[in-house]
């Protein structure tokens, strides 16, 4: 409306058979650009310190709507895969952080991770479209990471709705039948969905047009007890309510094994899925897991590991045309994934090893943990070697009856389980204040977490709006080394290998001695 008026003001000014001069068209770009930073400045509060990695600084970026579009480098650049955080603040919001709320963005597709209190404003602020936002996983049941969740969801409905009336909608068959079958996926604790149906029952709301799952992560170490069933007093962790029970919101479970809860798994592909596969282009397929950490005695809390399909191979046309296979779309699908396939004249077979290119890409690995003040065995296995870890780093000094983590406790994990970059997240009002010399506390949290972690990660801390931008080859594709290289080094990787093994080893010992 601002930006109107000014325009108004222009021609009211300048005749519209005068063209208005250069000088008032630069003014009123200006004005309006200041409206717009300090509209954005209310709420956006990136670092004043620039990180000494310069490549990894041009990972980063701001994922608001309309800010700094002119950047054309950083705003056209799409890597299929980014991380954007909308809330990165600790228990409370502050004037410069709102509450924990992270979004994984895929492609077309998109997973939020733990919903504060605001986290529906938050959105709106950012480029991310609700809609796209399939599943959704909670860390654990503390208020500053599910008070926002109920809100999300019945605003989320509102905005499905608005969309099955849009005419663009009805007119396309495909995305009218992805609106009317829209279904929400939560993964979490034990009693999400009491704690949703309850808020949404109490509320006098309903969902009509969403359908939700909540599948809770059972049989863990730790377990809420709450109630007395000799009194008749239920335990809302686990036991049922009829009364919650209706159509569209439904309770699933999903029990461990070997202390790894896993969520979705790759499909394995056979010599027929491939022939017969019509998507060959489609996306690719992920691998998610959970395991737990040790945060509050009876608190439940998990940490969740996203890991994309390995990608294929390419083929070699020039060796695969020598050796007798023509250019034929399934061959060489085919040899991709590893299957041997028959010359043309059908007198040799042809190897995959024969025809491959070295890899160039690779799979990227993301773990995003809850509130903690430790790891057990199953967290380091499933987060080993990821691209970036997402780690809390509330507390200044350590206290192990908080249940929280320093930046250097951050650090050390990140190092154990050997991540290439960590992003420190829930960080409270403290750290963002600056000492006596006027220092940024968060350059002190980089280095004590880089120091902790023996070099390993690389380390940066989130601010609310953030958007981290996954390589294409993760954030390990410069150390990444094809097959071949791999099988020649085996020998030098088990020798570094040596310091995780001892870690879980000693993880696995500090927790039989608790117990």
């Amino acid at each position: 409306g601002f930006v109107q008026h000014l325009r108004h003001q222009s021609r009211s000014r300048y005749p519209r058979r005068t063209p208005a001069p250069q000088f008032a068209l630069e003014d009123l770009q200006r004005r309006a650009n200041q409206t717009k930073t300090d509209d954005f400045g209310l709420i956006y509060h990136p670092p004043t310190y620039e990180h000494e990695n310069k490549d990894l600084q041009k990972s980063i970026r701001s994922c608001m709507t309309g800010f700094h579009q002119d950047d054309h480098e950083s705003y056209t650049k799409d890597t299929g895969m980014s991380l954007c955080f909308l809330g990165t603040g600790a228990g409370t919001p502050t004037r410069q952080r709102s509450t924990t709320a992270t979004l994984l963005r895929l492609g077309g597709s998109s997973m939020l991770f733990d919903a504060g209190e605001g986290v529906q404003r938050q959105l709106l602020f950012t480029r991310a479209k609700p809609s796209h936002i399939e599943r959704i996983f909670i860390t654990h049941l503390h208020g500053d990471h599910v008070f926002g969740l109920p809100g999300f969801l019945l605003g989320l409905q509102m905005h499905i709705m608005a969309r099955q009336k849009d005419a663009n909608i009805v007119k396309n068959k495909r995305k009218q039948r992805e609106m009317e079958n829209h279904v929400i996926k939560i993964y979490g604790p034990p009693g999400l969905y009491n704690y949703i149906a309850s808020n949404i029952i109490l509320s006098c709301t309903k969902f009509h047009s969403l359908s939700i799952e909540v599948h809770e992560l059972i049989g863990g170490r730790a377990r809420r007890v709450h109630g007395n069933k000799d009194r008749g007093v239920k335990n809302p962790f686990e036991d049922t309510y009829p009364e919650y029970n209706y159509g569209l919101i439904r309770r699933k479970f999903i029990s461990p094994e070997n202390g790894v809860w896993t969520i979705e798994n790759i499909e394995q592909k056979t010599r027929n899925s491939i022939l017969n596969d019509k998507t060959r282009h489609g996306p690719r397929q992920l691998t998610i897991k959970a395991a737990e950490l040790d945060h509050l005695p009876g608190v439940v809390t998990f940490g969740f590991v996203v890991q994309e399909e390995e990608p294929p191979r390419n083929v070699d046309p020039d060796k695969a045309k020598a050796l007798g296979v023509l250019p034929n779309g399934r061959k060489f699908d085919l040899l991709k994934h590893g299957f041997s396939v028959q010359t043309e004249d059908g007198k040799r077979t042809v190897q995959p090893e024969e025809v491959l290119k070295p890899r160039v890409k690779r799979a990227r690995k993301i773990t995003i943990t809850g509130d903690n003040r430790g790891w057990t065995p199953q967290m380091f296995e499933i987060a080993e070697k990821s691209d970036v870890l997402v780690h809390e780093a509330t507390l200044v000094k350590e206290d192990y009856k908080r249940g929280h983590s320093t930046a250097g406790m951050a650090g050390k994990a990140s190092g154990d389980a050997q991540a290439a970059l960590l992003v420190l997240n829930h960080i409270s009002s403290k750290s963002d204040r600056s000492d006596s010399l006027g220092n940024s506390n968060q350059l002190r949290l980089i280095k004590d977490a880089k120091e902790s972690s023996n070099g390993k990660s690389e380390v940066i801390v989130a601010f609310d709006f953030m958007e981290l931008l996954i390589p294409r080859d993760g954030f390990r594709g410069d150390n990444f080394q094809d097959e071949s290289s791999c099988n020649k080094n085996r020998q030098s990787q088990k020798a570094g290998e040596g310091d995780l093994h001892q870690t879980r080893a000693a993880v696995m010992g500090w927790f039989e001695t608790r117990e």
